[in-house]
C-alpha cells in the first residue's frame, strides 16, 4: 500500500482509541472465535487492502482468529480460493463475504454446507439472487445477517456536495456521470443515489452516465468522450477516486479549469484524492465505508458471546471530506496504526450497552 495512503488513514481511525477508551463491563476473556473473509478485490488495491488491514486489527482487539482470503477481482478466482478455504480441515466459526459481482451465492452455499455462520458484507443480494438466498435467517438460521455500505446515500451525497459546489460558483447544473461496472451492487446504488438527487434538484440535468472499470485511465477516456459529447458540462459525478481523477486529467486536457468551471467529485477518501482537493482540482472524496468489515466482526463477536444483533439487515454510512473540512480532519488525525482503534468499545456484550449500533462516523471520530 501507498505509504501516504497508510499513514493517512491509520491515523484518522487509529486516532480515535486515544479518545474514548472503552469502559469494559466483562471480563476481557472472550471464547475462542474463528472467521474466514473472503476479499474480492485485488491483494495491492488500495480500498481492499485497507479493509482488510481494518479487519486484522478489530480481529486483534477482538480476540478473533481471521483468516483473509483475496479474489483478486475475479468471480472465478474468488470462488476457487473461497471453496479451497471452506474446504480446509478446520475452516472455522464464521464466512464474511461480499456479493461484488454477484459472486457471493455459490461461496455462501459452500460455507453454509460446511456448517459456517455467514454475514454478507458490503454489497447484499438483489434481484433474483435476493429470491433465491432469501433474507438473512429466513431459509436457514445460519445465514446470520448483512452489514452493508449505503452506496445509495453515498451516490447522492457526491452528486449533492457538486451541485452546491456548482450553485456557490454561478454555474449552470449541467451534470455527467461516470460509474463503475454495474455488475457490482454498489455501483448500481450509487446510481440509485445520483438518480434521485437529479430527480430531487430543481435545474439540475444529467446528460448521460456511463460504465466504466474503475480505473483512472478508463476514468480519463470516458470523461474525454463525455466533454466532446456535452462541452456545457459543469459537474462530473464519478463512481470512485480513480475515476475522478482520470476525470480530472480529461478536463485539463480539453482547456477547463477543474473547481472554477467544472465541478468533480468520487468516492474512497484516497491519497490521491485528497492532494487534488487540497489543490483545489476536486471538490470532494465520500468514503469511511473501508470500516465496514470491522464493524462486521464486533457483530460476529456480540453473536459468538450470545448477544444477537438487530436489524438482520444492516447499513454503515459515508462521511464526506471537502475543502472545507479537510485541514482540520488532517490535523487531528495523524500518525497512529490500525491497533489503536478500540472497536471493543462498540461490543454490546462487552460494554452491556443496547439498543441500535451506532457506527457513524461522528461517534467513531468522537
Amino acid at each position: 500500500m501507498d505509504l501516504s495512503r497508510q499513514q493517512f488513514l491509520t491515523g484518522a481511525l487509529a486516532s480515535v482509541g486515544s479518545l474514548l477508551l472503552p469502559r469494559i463491563g466483562r471480563s476481557a476473556t472472550l471464547s475462542p472465535m474463528r472467521a474466514l473473509f473472503v476479499n474480492p478485490g485485488r491483494s495491492n488495491e488500495d480500498f481492499w487492502v485497507s479493509v482488510s488491514a481494518v479487519m486484522r486489527a478489530a480481529a486483534a482487539d477482538l480476540d478473533i482468529h481471521l483468516d483473509v482470503v483475496y479474489g483478486e477481482r475475479s468471480v472465478l478466482y474468488t470462488e476457487q480460493v473461497a471453496f479451497e478455504r471452506i474446504a480446509a480441515a478446520e475452516p472455522g466459526d464464521y464466512l464474511l463475504v461480499g456479493n461484488e459481482q454477484h459472486s457471493a451465492g455459490p461461496i455462501l452455499e459452500a460455507g453454509l454446507a460446511r456448517g459456517l455462520k455467514c454475514l454478507i458484507v458490503f454489497n447484499g443480494f438483489v434481484g433474483e439472487e435476493a429470491e433465491r438466498y432469501g433474507r438473512p435467517r429466513e431459509k436457514t438460521p445460519n445465514f446470520l445477517g448483512e452489514l452493508l455500505a449505503d452506496n445509495v446515500a453515498a451516490g447522492a451525497a457526491i452528486a449533492q456536495g457538486l451541485v452546491a459546489a456548482a450553485r456557490r460558483a454561478g454555474a449552470p447544473l449541467r451534470l455527467v456521470g461516470i460509474n463503475g461496472n454495474t455488475e457490482t451492487p454498489a455501483a448500481a446504488d450509487r446510481e440509485v443515489g445520483l438518480r434521485r438527487t437529479v430527480a430531487g434538484t430543481e435545474g439540475l440535468h444529467c446528460a448521460q452516465v456511463l460504465t466504466s472499470d474503475w480505473t483512472r485511465e478508463e476514468g480519463r477516456q470516458r470523461a474525454l468522450g463525455l466533454l466532446d459529447r456535452y462541452p456545457d458540462t459543469t459537474i462530473m459525478w464519478c463512481a470512485n477516486d480513480p475515476i475522478a481523477l482520470g476525470a480530472i486529467d480529461a478536463a485539463v486536457q480539453r482547456g477547463r479549469q477543474p473547481g472554477k468551471d467544472i465541478f468533480i467529485g468520487g468516492l474512497n477518501w484516497s491519497t490521491e484524492a485528497i492532494s487534488a482537493i487540497r489543490n483545489g482540482l476536486l471538490e470532494l472524496t465520500v468514503g469511511g465505508h473501508f470500516l465496514l468489515g470491522g464493524w462486521a466482526l464486533v457483530l460476529l463477536r456480540d453473536y459468538h458471546e450470545g448477544v444477537d444483533f438487530a436489524p438482520l439487515t444492516q447499513s454503515t454510512p459515508f462521511g464526506t471530506l471537502d475543502r472545507a473540512n479537510l485541514d482540520n480532519w488532517l490535523r487531528r488525525f495523524k500518525g497512529a496504526d490500525w491497533s489503536a482503534i478500540r472497536f471493543r468499545r462498540f461490543s454490546h456484550y462487552l460494554t452491556g450497552a443496547r439498543g441500535p449500533y451506532d457506527f457513524s462516523l461522528p461517534t467513531v471520530l468522537g
